[in-house]
């Protein structure tokens, strides 16, 4: 936990491909926490948890368009639950109208620019 510069913390299946992508990447400063019970956030264990990495980068990933998936209920449970103590933010899918593209093409191709921003910038 000393080396983690990055917290990845998603729900659900993206933390598989999360964790996939830090192993193809070979990236140990990189941990990925999966929250699968999201209300009541579980305060305390998250606080504990995120405790261990000290001033590690805090970021929240989802697959979901922007506009939906958990990010805008789970946001400012986050900051109740953590205050000022970690800069929190966000990387998913561009605000749309539907769930879903509809083409397993440009699906595979936002999935990867998705995996590509929730590790830019880690001191490469």
């Amino acid at each position: 936990a000393a080396g983690v510069r990055r917290v990845l913390v998603c729900s659900g299946r993206i933390a598989y491909d999360l964790m996939a992508e830090r192993d193809k990447r070979g990236r140990s400063d990189v941990a990925v926490v999966r929250m699968e019970r999201l209300s009541p956030l579980p305060r305390v264990t998250l606080t504990e948890l995120l405790g261990r990495y000290g001033d590690a980068e805090v970021v929240w990933v989802q697959d979901e368009p922007e506009n939906m998936g958990p990010w805008n209920f789970v946001k400012g449970r986050l900051y109740e639950a953590l205050g000022d103590d970690y800069r929190i933010r966000r990387t998913s899918r561009a605000e749309s109208g539907s769930p879903a593209t509809g083409s397993l093409a440009v699906h595979k191709q936002e999935q990867q620019e998705l995996l590509e921003r929730a590790f830019a910038g880690i001191g490469d």
